[in-house]
């Protein structure tokens, strides 16, 4: 009986090459010129591959590592705004994020469910991705400084005074996130900043100024008996700085003025010197590639400009950039710029429109529900800041409700 023979095994050439394991890149070399480049909510996803990845991405040298290298990436401009919607016989505040990369709107949070308990939600600022919020519910305040990035947050009860006035800032010294409460002062017909304190996420407390004991006469407001006070939120945030103001139009007695986190006072800021600007005149306090900025309308029959200061510390003096215009319906309102930018958003008759003043392009980021009440510019970030936690669907109203996952 014939057997088959056995195969043999083709021999290779001798100059074929043999099959070798690709070449590593070293970690520091992954984490600091590639990891480091991504975008934060990539960098947030990376971490959920693995216990060792999550450590790696959540170590305090890579989070200032991919904060420094994501600062100034233009991909990365976006505004964060805060909005009043009305629907279908219900009232609820909604904080969305509109991108300049792809001209879109994306919501964080709306507080639709628990609209009955009338919750109270203010967009404060937001600072290196950490967003600042005052919620109000039910006369039970607090603050919320939440990463919508990595879905954790921390909640901070407020001081014990009449909150009238807040804000948001960073300090360059002790590199320390600031919250600041303040309440008013009544004099007659006018207004000024009250008692104020300052809660230091560090240290975790609050502390009131020692000058505010005996207020701070400096700043008053509201020269009209019947004019509303101050919402008391800031109109944008330069380089960790919150600046308010009073009133968007060019009367006397509605101030521009900072917190200077240093010296614990608030400091007045003199407004562009604008020929041919009346009192009927709007401007907006806007952050302009991290300079404090100004947009001021002009109306000239059915159109509108828009001129753009900026203002020099240094000097103390306004000057004049460029403008955009006149192309704009005067029924229109400015909601801000993007900050490296420059391009300026405004809503006609609830539509967003940008403006880009280099090209003269005009881009319509389409019909969009809402009162707009407040916006700032805004970045995508992995900061944690000791004592967040993580909470279900992000959303910092269920702090008050105790929801965490």
């Amino acid at each position: 009986m014939a057997t088959t023979p056995p195969r043999k095994t083709p021999r290779l050439p001798e100059n074929e090459p043999t099959y070798r394991e690709p070449p590593q890149l070293p970690e520091d070399i992954i984490l600091t010129k590639i990891l480091t480049r991504l975008p934060a909510k990539i960098v947030g996803r990376l971490r959920s591959v693995c216990k060792p990845w999550r450590s790696l991405l959540s170590k305090p040298s890579f989070t200032k590592d991919h904060l420094n290298c994501t600062t100034q990436n233009p991909d990365e401009d976006n505004l964060i705004i805060n909005k009043f919607v009305t629907n279908s016989n219900r009232k609820y505040y909604e904080i969305d994020v509109l991108s300049l990369s792809d001209l879109s709107e994306t919501k964080l949070f709306d507080q639709y469910e628990f609209q009955r308990d009338y919750p109270v939600i203010k967009l404060i600022g937001s600072i290196y991705g950490i967003v600042c919020l005052y919620i109000n519910v039910r006369d039970r305040a607090q603050f919320v400084l939440w990463n919508p990035v990595i879905k954790q947050a921390k909640e901070i009860e407020s001081p014990e005074c009449d909150i009238d006035l807040c804000g948001f800032c960073w300090d360059e010294v002790e590199a320390d996130f600031k919250v600041i409460a303040c309440s008013y002062r009544s004099e007659g017909r006018f207004y000024s900043v009250g008692l104020v304190y300052v809660y230091s996420c560090k240290s975790d407390s609050w502390t009131m100024q020692a000058d505010a004991r005996s207020w701070q006469p400096g700043i008053r407001f509201c020269d009209d008996y019947d004019e509303v006070p101050h919402s008391g939120v800031p109109a944008a945030i330069v380089n960790g700085v919150p600046y308010w103001q009073y009133s968007q139009r060019f009367e006397a007695g509605k101030p521009v003025f900072k917190f200077e986190v240093g010296s614990g006072e608030f400091r007045e800021v003199p407004k562009p010197d604008v020929v041919g600007v009346s009192d009927k005149h709007e401007f907006l306090i806007v952050n302009w590639k991290e300079r404090l900025s100004a947009l001021v309308t002009q109306s000239y029959f059915s159109l509108t400009v828009v001129d753009v200061y900026c203002f020099d510390e240094g000097s103390g003096v306004w000057s004049k950039m460029h403008n955009i215009g006149p192309n704009m319906s005067n029924e229109y309102k400015l909601l801000g710029c993007f900050k490296y930018g420059g391009e300026i958003v405004t809503d006609i008759n609830g539509n967003y429109v940008c403006y880009d003043y280099r090209t003269g392009e005009t881009k319509g980021l389409g019909n969009r529900k809402g009162r707009l009440l407040t916006g700032f510019s805004h970045k995508d970030s992995l900061v944690f800041l000791e004592g967040m936690k993580r909470y279900r669907n992000a959303t910092p109203y269920l702090l008050e409700k105790g929801k965490n996952s």
